[in-house]
């Protein structure tokens, strides 16, 4: 189990890599919910996600022998684009593993950092047990999205720069998949507030750490698709429960309407482009499923690569909900000019695009 010392040692390493992402008060959000809701934008972190941050603090740690050996990792799209990030900017040569249904947007970006890509195994846990087939063929040091204390660590600085930004939060909302971002999140935070309650959202296709916490124990569910793929996969270390649980408060289930409709949420209602992944927390909130009236609640928004074919069909799927709400003439036109203003700076939280445009509580 890490500790608050770790996620702060693990800042100064990962300085050079990451940036600090902002924290956005979501005024649509809160009057809807009847509590002040605070979104933490690691959709606006370089390449688009927290996995930049434990991918950093645990290559860091490489010594120079196995940095000669090359690494080698399994994703389903986040981490990586963050292992090849640190790997290109370090010097060191890459294989990244990822499954036939991860999204093409993550893939492409991935090649274009440099790393070598092979589309291997139905879902993440079958590219997994690929990845660690070859690991010990070739003699990569392997790096584990989750299953590492430094990478823990390094997702933990999530919540450390969200308490010392926002620190009297009655709660936080965090996805959880493998469960790293969760355990660091609310490592760093609990040690700053303690009273202060760590909430997980997982989709209902996969959602074994609803399970283990609500039993104390490892149970077996059907792992599906979800357009939160980032938070599909089992429970790789049942021994990780102990510690889950010791830390998290609570897990709630999203359905893949919910998720969706999240997304549409935050284009037309944030002006943020937010992967299904980075929408868990407002699902949860838009659907009643944590009730934050008269609370100061915190969002983890993990990520925000999203691709632009899955964007737009679920603003079509809204069209087709709330017809009035955009004239038909104009809704092609409204749906590309949303896409067009995130440009790659924007994506990254550069640019003029939306990422850049929500209003912040103290404007």
């Amino acid at each position: 189990m890490i500790t608050l010392q770790d996620v702060q040692m693990a800042r100064n390493r990962i300085s050079p890599f990451v940036r600090k992402t902002p924290v956005e008060y979501a005024w649509s959000l809160s009057e809807r919910t009847g509590g002040s809701i605070y979104c933490k934008m690691e959709s606006q972190q370089i390449n688009g996600s927290f996995k930049l941050r434990g991918a950093a603090n645990r290559m860091v740690c490489l010594t120079e022998s196995e940095k000669s050996k090359g690494i080698i990792t399994a994703s389903a799209g986040n981490h990586s684009q963050g292992v090849a990030e640190v790997a290109r900017r370090m010097g060191i040569d890459a294989l990244i593993i990822m499954p036939e249904n991860a999204p093409d947007t993550k893939v492409k970006r991935t090649e274009q950092l440099g790393a070598a890509v092979l589309r291997l195994g139905r879902d993440y846990d079958e590219s997994e047990k690929i990845a660690h087939e070859k690991q010990k063929e070739t003699g990569r040091v392997y790096i584990h999205a989750f299953l590492d204390p430094l990478v823990v660590a390094g997702q933990g600085t999530v919540g450390l720069e969200f308490l010392e930004e926002i620190p009297d939060l009655d709660m936080l909302l965090v996805p959880v998949g493998g469960g790293g971002l969760i355990m660091g999140v609310a490592t760093a935070a609990k040690a700053l507030s303690p009273g202060i309650r760590v909430i997980g959202i997982q989709p209902e296709t996969s959602c074994p750490w609803y399970e283990a916490i609500h039993t104390g124990s490892y149970v077996q569910v059907p792992i599906g698709d979800s357009v939160a793929d980032g938070l599909t996969g089992d429970i790789l270390d049942p021994e990780m429960i102990p510690d889950f649980c010791s830390v998290v408060d609570d897990v709630v289930k999203v359905s893949e309407s919910e998720l969706r409709r999240a997304v549409d949420w935050m284009v037309r209602e944030q002006r943020q482009i937010v992967e299904g992944s980075g929408a868990a927390g407002i699902a949860a909130l838009l659907a009643g499923k944590v009730a934050a009236a008269g609370k100061k609640a915190g969002v983890v928004i993990s990520g925000g690569n999203l691709d632009h074919s899955v964007l737009m069909d679920i603003l079509k799927e809204w069209d087709r909900e709330y017809p009035d709400r955009v004239p038909a003439a104009g809704r092609d036109r409204w749906r590309q000019s949303v896409w067009s203003c995130r440009s790659d700076d924007a994506l990254r939280g550069r640019g003029d695009g939306p990422s850049s445009r929500i209003r912040s509580e103290s404007a």
